[in-house]
């Protein structure tokens, strides 16, 4: 009876681990993709600014 209460215990650590991965991945897709965006409208800026002073 305890080896089942102890496999129960193993399931429900590797549960919690792998549902703090699964967390932490999207945590960082979240972040990846919040800098991909900042990245392109700071670009978007920079060119803007240089087809301004391209004009002018």
């Amino acid at each position: 009876m305890q080896s089942s209460s102890n496999i129960q215990i193993s399931l429900s650590v590797k549960n919690s681990c792998r549902q703090k991965v699964i967390l932490s991945l999207i945590n960082f897709k979240d972040q990846l993709f919040a800098n991909y965006k900042l990245i392109l409208s700071l670009l978007e800026e920079h060119v803007m600014e240089s087809i301004l002073l391209k004009e002018s």
